[in-house]
Formats: C-alpha cells, sequence, structure tokens
C-alpha cells in the first residue's frame, strides 16, 4: 500500500508540474509585439502565393512558446499550404528551421477570425526577438470579371485583401508588395502611402498599427494564365507477380478562369 501511495504522489506531481510548465510558456497576443512585417504577395498565375517576414518581440514577463497568424474567414478557406521557419545567422550564414504550424482557436476572435499557430523550437525569453519566414499559397482567389469573354479578349480577374496585414497584434512598421503578371492593371485600390511600379503595387509603409487593423483592398488585373483544376484524380498502381510495376493516372481537369463566350477559332 506504501508503494502505491508514493506511486501516486508521484504521479500527481508530474501532472502539477507538466501543467506548470506549459502555463509558463503560454503566451496572450499582449505578450508579442511586431517590431517589422513585409509582404509580398504574387499574383503572377492563377494561385497566390504570399511570402511573410516577421521580426517579433516578446514584451511580456514570461517565455514565449508560439506565434499566431491571423486570417478573415473569407480566405482561410483558400489556403491550400503554409509552412513557416525560423531565420538563423545573417547574410551569407543564413539558414532557416522549419517549425511546425497548426490551426487553433482562440476565444472571443473578432469578424470571426480565423488562427494558426506556430510553435517555436525554444520558447522566446522577455525582451528577446526572432524573425519568422512564412509562406502560404491561396487557391480560387482571383474571380474572373468579367466572368465570360470572347476569344480576342484578355483575361480579367479580381483579387481581395487588406492593405494592412491582419494580426492579433501590435505591429510597428509593415509593408505589402502586390505583384501582377504584367503592367496591365485595369484598377487598384488607393489609399495612404499607395505607390505603383511597373508590374508592383506598394501598400506603406504604415507604423504603429493596432491588432486586428483592416484596410480592403481591390485588384483588378490581367492574368492570361491557364487556370487549370483537377476536379478528380484517379491513381492506379499495378504490381505483376514478377515485380513490375505500372502506375497508371487519370485526371478530370476544368478551366477555372472566365467562359468563353462567341465563336472559337484556332
Amino acid at each position: 500500500m506504501d508503494a502505491l501511495r508514493s506511486l501516486g504522489r508521484v504521479i500527481v506531481a508530474f501532472w502539477i508540474l507538466s501543467h506548470l510548465s506549459l502555463l509558463a510558456y503560454s503566451s496572450s497576443p499582449q505578450d508579442l509585439q511586431i517590431l517589422n512585417a513585409e509582404r509580398r504577395i504574387d499574383l503572377s498565375s492563377h494561385i497566390v502565393k504570399v511570402f511573410l517576414t516577421l521580426k517579433v518581440e516578446n514584451t511580456g514577463a514570461s517565455p514565449v512558446s508560439e506565434v499566431l497568424l491571423a486570417f478573415p474567414p473569407t480566405q482561410v478557406d483558400h489556403i491550400a499550404s503554409l509552412k513557416a521557419a525560423l531565420t538563423v545567422g545573417k547574410k551569407k550564414r543564413k539558414s532557416y528551421v522549419p517549425l511546425e504550424v497548426n490551426p487553433t482557436d482562440l476565444p472571443d476572435a473578432p469578424n470571426q477570425t480565423k488562427y494558426f499557430s506556430i510553435s517555436l523550437l525554444n520558447p522566446l525569453n522577455a525582451g528577446e526577438t526572432a524573425t519568422l519566414e512564412v509562406l502560404y499559397i491561396l487557391t480560387h482567389s482571383l474571380e474572373p470579371f468579367p466572368a465570360e469573354i470572347n476569344q480576342a479578349e484578355s483575361q480579367l480577374v479580381y483579387y481581395r485583401d487588406s492593405a494592412i496585414i491582419l494580426s492579433p497584434y501590435y505591429i510597428k512598421q509593415q509593408t505589402t508588395f502586390i505583384r501582377t503578371p504584367s503592367t496591365k492593371v485595369e484598377s487598384f485600390t488607393r489609399v495612404e502611402s499607395t505607390n505603383r511600379a511597373g508590374t508592383e503595387i506598394k501598400y506603406g509603409p504604415y507604423k504603429d498599427r493596432p491588432a486586428y487593423s483592416y484596410s480592403p483592398v481591390i485588384v483588378h488585373f490581367e492574368n492570361n494564365k491557364p487556370f487549370a483544376v483537377v476536379e478528380e484524380l484517379v491513381r492506379e498502381v499495378e504490381i505483376s507477380h514478377w515485380g513490375n510495376l505500372q502506375i497508371t493516372e487519370h485526371y478530370r481537369l476544368s478551366h477555372a478562369g472566365a467562359r468563353h463566350k462567341g465563336v472559337f477559332s484556332r
């Protein structure tokens, strides 16, 4: 009996210590601020690639083990891939360490904001900084307008986003760059500190933006890239008795861009 009581006390003590450790490294959005954020949005194909660089600082008193990314509900459903890495070293000795990223929830999220959590390899202590590189890819985020075109017309599409990076943290300084496939841009939203040069539209720099700041923008531009979508893929793998391998793939493709109208001629 004494042995069982001792074992029980050890288990309880371990449980308490493990939960205290988790509490010590848990963080709230008020514990971090973003010193500098740079976002580059690539619209050169039918998928949208977003490169995000964040320099974060722990302004709280306790170590922080995660950094949150925020997305509007209209965008989160279109995320096909999301990766993050920690920048280590400088210049020629710079390297990138992959980090784990998982969806998460926050209570009372404003405007149905959705979140992903980046798990740091080592907790960020009070006063320390870290630079993160984030890449996420969006699909079905370019809307053809007009929805129908004839063979001689160029394909025009809309892209919607925000000039201000949506974040649960205060951002001290930030800039967003949007790159289009060509200089043929029908229109784009002009807000404070908007500039365009060639195929690039620049929003910012913006300073001292509070958490959850948002400034909707729309870019209407030419994009004649194929908008191929795989609606169904069936892969057949056949292995013979003699060890031969045969793989056959069946694709059902569709065009997700503007629909064709009128006469088609080669």
